[in-house]
C-alpha cells in the first residue's frame, strides 16, 4: 500500500510539472494538481509516521536527509544567482547576423523611457513564446517596460478594450496614449515605441508619380510600404492641380521626375522652401539629353547641382555591372549613416555637387571610391564602351548631398532612384539608407530601420513525431528512469542493511 501511494504521489507531481510547462496560463488546473499531490504526500506521512521516523533516525536516513538539505541549499543559491544574472546580466548572441540582439537605434529608443510602458500581446499559443522572447530583449534594456499576454479566443473582452482587430498584435500603452503594432518584428515594435513618444507622426509629401501605384519591378510600392512601416504619414500631391504645398508637409519629395516643372510649379516649390519647407529630389541620368532645366535650376539656385552624367566605379561596384552600379564607399559625417556598415549601390547614378555660394552648407551623403569618375559621354555608357579621359571628372564622386540651413536639413538630392525600386526590394540596406535620409530630413534624427523583413532564415525543421519524442523523453521517460533507478538503489541498500 505504501509503494502504491508513493507511486501515485510521484505521478501527480510529474503531471503537475507537465501541466506547468505546457499550459502555465491555466493556474487553477496546475495549482489543483499540485495540491492533490501535496495532500497525498501529507496523508502518506501521516499513515506511515512511525516508519518515517525510524527511517530518518537510521544512518542511511540521516545521510540522505543531510545530502538533500545540502542539495536544496545549493539549488537555492543557484536560483538566486540565476535570477540576478537574468535581471542584470548580459546577452551573448551567437547567430551569424546578430538576429537576437537589438540594434543600437532600438537601444537608444528604449533607454528614453522613464515611465511605465505596457506591452500587451494578443496572439495564439503557437506565436506566444516567440513574441514574448522578443519582448524580453526590450525588457532587458529597460525595466520600465512590462509585458502581459492574452489569448484572443479566450479573452474577447480584452480585445474590445484595446481595440485589436488583427492577431497577432502588440498594444503599446503609455499613460493615455496607445499604439497598436501588427508587424511583429524589431522594426515594427521599435517604430511603435517611437510613435508612442511623438506628439504626432511626421508627414512626407510626394509629387504625384504613377509609379507609386506600380507594383512591378520599376514601381515604388516597396518604398511606400517601408515608409508606412517606419511611422510616417504619407501624402501624394499633384503640383499641377494643387494651389500650394501644404505646411503640414515635413518634407516634399520629388522622385524620378520625367517631365520638367513649369514656372508655376517652380514658384510653388520656391514658396514652400522659402517658408522653411524641406525638399528632397531623386533623379536619374537622361540619356536623350537634359529635359529638367527648370527643376534642376531651382536646385542649383539653392545650392545643389545635379549633373547629367553617370558615375563609373569599376573597382567597387556590383559584379557584372562594369562599374555602372557603384557601391557607396563613404557616407555622411552628420551621423545619419556615418556608422552604416551595410553595402548600398546606386545603378546608373548621376553626380551631385555644390553650387558656388553654398560650399559651406554643402554635405556629402554618399560618395564613390577614389578610382571612380563621372562619365560625361552617356552614349559610351549605352554602348558599354567607356574609358576615363580628360573630359571626365575624377573620383571620389558625390552621388547624394544636402544643403543645410541653420544646421538643419533644407535641400537634398540624390542622383538615382532605381536603387529603391521594387526590383531591389530584397536589398534591405538600400531601403535602410533612404529611410535614414528621410528621417533626418523630417527632423526626427535616425530612423529605426533594422532587421530586414526580406532575409529569410533557414530554420531547423523538426517533424511532429520528432517533437513528441523529444518532449516525452525529456519530460516523462528520463525522470521516470531516474526515479526507478533511485528506488532500486534504495531497495538494494535497504536489504543490504
Amino acid at each position: 500500500m505504501k509503494k502504491i501511494t508513493l507511486s501515485l504521489c510521484a505521478v501527480f507531481y510529474l503531471i503537475a510539472c507537465f501541466l506547468f510547462l505546457v499550459i502555465p496560463e491555466h493556474a487553477f488546473l496546475v495549482g489543483a494538481t499540485f495540491i492533490i499531490a501535496l495532500a497525498m504526500t501529507i496523508l502518506t506521512f501521516y499513515f506511515h509516521l512511525t516508519e518515517i521516523r525510524n527511517f530518518v533516525k537510521s544512518t542511511f536516513g540521516r545521510n540522505l536527509l543531510s545530502n538533500f538539505t545540502a542539495f536544496f541549499l545549493l539549488f537555492c543559491i543557484l536560483a538566486v544567482l540565476n535570477f540576478i544574472v537574468f535581471k542584470k546580466g548580459g546577452i551573448w548572441d551567437l547567430s551569424q547576423r546578430k538576429l537576437n540582439t537589438l540594434s543600437d537605434l532600438t537601444v537608444k529608443t528604449v533607454d528614453k523611457f522613464d515611465e511605465k510602458v505596457e506591452m500587451v500581446v494578443f496572439s495564439n499559443k503557437e506565436s506566444k513564446n516567440a513574441i514574448l522572447s522578443l519582448l524580453e530583449l526590450y525588457k532587458n534594456e529597460n525595466t520600465s517596460l512590462v509585458t502581459s499576454y492574452y489569448d484572443p479566443e479566450l479573452r474577447p473582452d480584452m480585445i474590445a478594450q484595446y481595440g485589436v482587430t488583427v492577431s497577432p498584435s502588440i498594444v503599446l500603452v503609455k499613460g493615455d496614449k496607445k499604439v497598436i503594432v501588427t508587424r511583429i518584428l524589431e522594426l515594427g515594435i521599435t517604430n511603435g515605441l517611437i510613435r508612442l513618444q511623438r506628439k504626432e507622426d511626421p508627414t512626407i509629401c510626394f509629387n504625384y508619380h504613377p509609379k507609386f501605384q506600380d507594383s512591378t519591378d520599376n514601381g515604388f510600392t516597396g518604398l511606400i510600404h517601408v515608409l508606412k512601416q517606419s511611422a510616417y504619414k504619407l501624402n501624394v500631391i499633384d503640383l499641377l492641380q494643387a494651389k500650394a504645398i501644404p505646411e503640414t508637409c515635413n518634407v516634399f519629395s520629388i522622385l524620378e521626375p520625367t517631365n520638367d516643372f513649369s514656372k508655376e510649379q517652380v514658384e510653388k516649390l520656391s514658396s514652400y522652401y522659402e517658408n522653411g519647407g524641406r525638399i528632397f529630389g531623386a533623379f536619374m541620368p537622361n540619356f536623350r539629353g537634359e529635359k529638367l532645366t527648370n527643376l534642376k535650376k531651382f536646385f542649383e539656385d539653392n545650392g545643389l547641382i545635379i549633373h547629367n552624367d553617370v558615375v563609373i566605379d569599376p573597382a567597387n561596384s556590383l559584379e557584372s555591372s562594369k562599374g555602372t552600379a557603384p557601391i557607396i564607399t563613404s557616407f555622411d559625417k552628420l551621423h545619419i549613416n556615418q556608422d552604416f556598415r551595410e553595402r548600398v549601390f546606386l545603378p546608373l547614378a548621376s553626380s551631385v555637387s555644390a553650387a558656388k555660394d553654398f560650399v559651406k552648407n554643402f554635405h556629402s551623403l554618399a560618395s564613390s571610391s577614389p578610382k571612380s569618375w563621372a562619365e560625361q559621354k552617356l552614349i559610351s555608357v549605352i554602348a558599354g564602351d567607356f574609358k576615363k579621359d580628360s573630359a571626365d571628372i575624377a573620383g571620389p564622386i558625390d552621388m547624394a548631398a544636402a544643403i543645410t540651413r541653420e544646421d538643419a536639413p533644407a535641400l537634398m538630392a540624390i542622383g538615382n532612384t532605381s536603387f529603391i525600386s521594387n526590383k531591389f526590394f530584397s536589398y534591405q540596406s538600400n531601403f535602410k539608407f533612404i529611410s535614414n535620409l528621410y528621417h533626418w530630413m523630417t527632423g526626427q534624427g535616425q530612423l529605426a530601420s533594422m532587421n530586414s523583413v526580406v532575409f529569410k532564415e533557414k530554420p531547423l525543421l523538426v517533424s511532429v513525431i520528432e517533437k513528441q519524442m523529444i518532449f516525452y523523453f525529456s519530460i516523462v521517460i528520463l525522470p521516470l528512469i531516474f526515479l526507478i533507478v533511485a528506488l532500486v538503489l534504495y531497495q538494494r541498500r535497504k536489504f543490504a542493511a
